[in-house]
């Protein structure tokens, strides 16, 4: 048996609400799955056809619920609209973050960064000379004008 009234109360992010039958008494349990599903949410006030059950828990609800053709509401809202955002609590003043991309460019440069150096200290001295003498040797050749060839071959005929 269907029965006439009017949405009392609804929660939109939950998808629930009342309604208010027309022949008086408590009213009825709602949920948004006993609506059609053409995308428009139940407007307050709004005129509803509806058949009544009872739960598990012994409660009267609402079922199979349509729209009544006599009084068309524009919809106020639509199924689809996302819940409103709940603004997170900040320590800074400003509310400003980085943008993800950018801490994530900042981090490889400082680690490409890092990278350079370390592989940097790695690498062997380059040498100009392939032997080197004791300083003192090297002096006293090249104040008598000879090269470290001219040098080493000496001190070999001498041996």
């Amino acid at each position: 048996m269907r029965f006439e009234g009017t949405l009392q109360d609804w929660n939109y992010e939950r998808g629930f609400g009342a309604i208010a039958p027309a022949q008086g008494g408590q009213a009825l349990f709602v949920h948004a799955s006993a609506f059609p599903a053409d995308g428009v949410a139940p407007a307050l006030g709004e005129a509803l056809s509806f058949e009544m059950t009872v739960d598990a828990k012994g409660q009267k609800k609402a079922v199979h619920v349509l729209r009544s053709k006599a009084k068309k509401l524009p919809p106020t809202h639509t199924l689809l609209v996302p819940a409103p955002r709940r603004e997170r609590i900040r320590g800074r003043s400003s509310g400003r973050r980085w943008p993800s991309w950018l801490l994530a460019a900042l981090v490889l440069l400082v680690a490409g960064m890092a990278m350079q150096a370390w592989l940097g200290s790695m690498r062997p001295p380059e040498h100009s000379q392939t032997v080197a003498s004791a300083p003192g040797q090297q002096q006293q050749g090249l104040k008598r004008g000879k090269t470290q060839a001219q040098s080493s071959a000496q001190n070999a005929a001498g041996r």
